[in-house]
């Protein structure tokens, strides 16, 4: 069964398949929207349309009407519990229970013993496959590393101190490299090893030196002609851009394989783009 779910906290639009009378398990990293869903299916089951309300992504907290939270898909379900602090704060534990170890009287039971056991193969079962497959530690790492890359969302939509705003804000600098510095491309397009911000850093550091003679600091030539070029670099780039930049397009190209033909075109066009 499938839910849709929009304009819910972090979650602009998205999907989830839910197995009716099973457990479902939801796993993914913090800040991706678990509890969300959960507090949004059980708002939608219960009817508690002010709860729903409340799931409203700030940023659009100015123009609700427009993008009221939502969620389809829950027709057949009729009643739901979900698994979390307050269901174990409330039916598990409780300090002042007048049976003693009413946990064990009423709750473990053989069924909920051999129910414990499967879940138990099961998440040993997932451990061996992330252990069997060290790339899928490494894809949820660079899923991470995406979802930082966007910084927190603000009422205009992504901040300017976002990584993304900082290395592409300005468009792709290392594949847009601006008229008259073209001759600098073997150095500001050398990703490997960020040697492109090791170059720009080395740049900016020996610019100072350039006051004291009208010749190169490094191999005493002339500049007499090619100053105004030279200063250029540090009037156009900064490394920590270009180091936002770099990691961005090494983020992206990972996840490339895992994105549809669609999302993969749409995001090269970003990623070479003159401006954001």
């Amino acid at each position: 069964m499938r839910i849709q779910i929009e304009n819910c906290n972090v979650i602009d639009s998205g999907s989830i398949d839910i197995e009716p009378r099973k457990l479902n398990i939801k796993y993914a990293i913090n800040g991706t929207g678990k509890s969300t869903i959960a507090k949004a299916i059980q708002a939608k089951v219960t009817g508690n349309e002010d709860g729903l309300k409340q799931l409203l992504p700030f940023q659009y907290e100015g123009n609700a009407n427009e993008h009221q939270p939502s969620i389809s898909g829950l027709e057949d379900f009729h009643s739901i519990q979900i698994f979390n602090e307050d269901y174990v704060n409330q039916y598990v534990y409780q300090p002042d229970e007048l049976i003693k170890d009413s946990f064990t009287i009423f709750v473990k039971t053989p069924d909920y013993d051999r129910n414990m056991a499967e879940i138990t193969q099961l998440l040993e079962s997932i451990g061996q496959t992330f252990q069997s497959h060290p790339e899928l530690d490494q894809l949820i790492q660079t899923l991470n590393q995406f979802i930082v890359g966007f910084g927190k969302a603000t009422q205009r939509g992504l901040s300017a101190a976002s990584p993304l705003m900082k290395g592409l804000g300005k468009g792709n600098m290392i594949h847009h490299i601006p008229q008259g510095l073209e001759s600098y491309a073997p150095y500001l397009q050398h990703t490997e090893g960020a040697k492109n911000v090791a170059w720009i850093k080395w740049q900016l550091s020996g610019r100072d030196y350039l006051e004291m003679a009208d010749q190169c600091p490094y191999c005493s030539g002339s500049i007499e002609t090619t100053r105004e070029k030279i200063t250029q670099i540090s009037n156009v780039y900064d490394a920590k851009s270009i180091e936002h930049l770099d990691h961005l397009i090494e983020v992206y190209t990972a996840l490339m394989p895992y994105l549809p033909e669609d999302a993969r075109r749409q995001l090269q066009t970003i990623l070479i783009m003159q401006r954001i």
